[in-house]
């Protein structure tokens, strides 16, 4: 976990701390770590499944301790993030039914990392949530081009 990672999570800035994790995706896609982009895009969907709050911040530190952290109007299940979990499926060579553990691997993370907060969500609840998105996209067969070097 980066430094700045961690400091959204301490300051409960979680759509901010979601946000980053998805730069962490990236880097992993760019560099074609897909067992990366898939444990990491498994974290994101648990996240934002939970409708993740930013809490706003005063003199550096969280402002309203009542506010909550997660949020289900905030929730969302993101396309791209799910096609990255997907993709990086295929394209590491898992088969249907690896999918959902490897889902609540990620998942898992998180919610111990959140525990402190009132999630909305369990990790087999995001999966249910995630699931038949996930399988639509990971049936076509769709995977990552491998870059030429």
């Amino acid at each position: 976990m980066t430094s700045e990672i961690a400091a959204y999570l301490k300051n409960r800035q979680l759509g901010h701390y979601a946000n980053a994790l998805l730069v962490e995706i990236e880097k992993a896609r760019k560099a074609a770590d897909y067992r990366a982009v898939l444990f990491k895009s498994a974290r994101h969907l648990f996240i934002s499944l939970n409708g993740p709050n930013n809490v706003a911040l005063s003199n550096g530190k969280p402002f309203d301790a009542m506010e909550a952290a997660f949020q289900s109007q905030r929730s969302m299940l993101p396309p791209g993030v799910v096609s990255l979990f997907a993709k990086s499926a295929n394209s590491i060579g898992l088969e249907r039914g690896q999918l959902r553990a490897e889902f609540l691997l990620g998942a898992d993370v998180e919610q111990a990392a959140l525990k402190d907060y009132s999630l909305i969500y369990s990790s087999p609840d995001t999966w249910e949530k995630a699931k038949d998105a996930i399988f639509s996209v990971f049936d076509k067969g769709s995977r990552f081009r491998r870059l030429s070097q």
